[in-house]
């Protein structure tokens, strides 16, 4: 399995012997240069830049982002996918990175009612890959959730719209934490709730029954991972 190690000046994701693999934070002077493998790659989330280490002996090089086909690479550290022709230690650090499993990103919104009553976009379909839920919660803030039957994460499976998670009103008193799977939490049956949604397709926030009332609105926590 990769890990992921916060550091005061940045992030570093290793690979399941140590090796770094990639670091994501704000200045390369930063960086250390001891115990750096050849290879190791730096993304800059100010300038928008990759750096490589190894290039020239012993220190961080700007490469251009073309270089490196790093897919669906943003500023939050997601990792979707890695492809391309790699050579040398950098092959075999991103082939690393391949092989030892997925990476499970966290998604926070905050979801006013009007948008909850009108259908909001939670996370938009990204073309060629599947998202497959792995939790999620939900928090009505500003009062309770009133009168709609349930605050709905609904995904796509088999070209159908599921309910991934329905919130129930009843349950979504104010401030109160409703998770999949508990209290008010509703999930598929059979544990369909955490298998993968349809390639190409969205996860949005809707409601069932009537329209959401009285609370200001009510907050998203998902945590997913996205596949092939």
């Amino acid at each position: 399995m990769s890990e992921v190690h916060s550091l005061p000046n940045y992030t570093v994701i290793r690979d399941s012997q140590g090796r770094w693999i990639l670091a994501i934070g704000e200045d390369t002077s930063l960086l250390p240069t001891a115990g750096v493998p050849n290879g190791a790659l730096f993304w800059d989330v100010n300038s928008s830049k990759f750096y490589v280490f190894g290039t020239s002996a012993g220190t961080w090089t700007q490469v251009p982002n073309s270089a490196l086909a790093l897919v669906n690479l943003t500023l939050t550290g997601d990792l979707a996918a890695v492809a391309g022709t790699f050579t040398g230690e950098l092959a075999a650090l991103v082939n690393g990175l391949a092989i030892t499993g997925k990476i499970i990103r966290h998604h926070r919104q905050r979801i006013i009612t009007a948008d909850w009553n009108a259908g909001k976009s939670i996370l938009a379909a990204i073309a060629g890959q599947k998202y497959r839920m792995v939790a999620c919660s939900l928090i009505a803030y500003g009062g309770a959730a009133g009168a709609l039957t349930t605050a709905d994460v609904v995904g796509q499976q088999s070209s159908s719209g599921v309910k991934l998670l329905a919130g129930a009103q009843a349950s979504l008193t104010e401030n109160t934490v409703v998770k999949d799977g508990e209290t008010g939490g509703a999930v598929l049956a059979a544990g369909a709730s955490y298998v993968a949604n349809d390639v190409n397709t969205a996860i949005t926030a809707e409601v069932t029954g009537s329209d959401l009332t009285t609370a200001t609105g009510i907050d998203v926590l998902l945590s997913y991972i996205v596949e092939a």
